[in-house]
């Protein structure tokens, strides 16, 4: 049984079912996480209208990369791609992004890969 209210929300993100009415469902728990969460740098980035772009070599855009790792016992989301006083870093090492405060953390991994494999963008449309 869930003893607080962030628990709670851990708990309603990881079971939401998929379907037609469950999508909408998880919208929300993506909306209520980053609206929690609007102050973690890669997030703030996520909810503004016109973020940093990066072009990439190939010719396309980017504003977010996104990763997830186990660090210290934690399931974590992390921008590989970061906005780093006013220019771009990447790495794919978590320790720059944790040392930050710029990641999330999650129950499991595959919630945490989710996250990180663009599941967020729903939440932002």
């Amino acid at each position: 049984m869930p003893t607080s209210k962030e628990e709670m929300e851990r708990l309603m993100l990881s079971r939401v079912p998929m379907g037609p009415t469950a999508l909408s469902m998880k919208e929300k728990a993506l909306r209520a996480l980053l609206e929690k969460n609007k102050r973690v740098p890669f997030v703030e980035r996520m909810l503004m209208a016109n973020p940093p772009i990066r072009e990439n070599p190939d010719g396309t855009v980017s504003t977010h990369l996104m990763s997830s790792a186990g660090v210290g016992g934690k399931e974590i989301a992390f921008p590989t791609l970061r906005w780093v006083g006013g220019k771009w870093v990447e790495s794919a090492d978590p320790s720059g992004a944790v040392k930050a405060g710029d990641f999330l953390e999650f129950p499991t991994w595959e919630e945490a890969d989710e996250f990180a494999r663009g599941s967020w963008k729903r939440a932002v449309k």
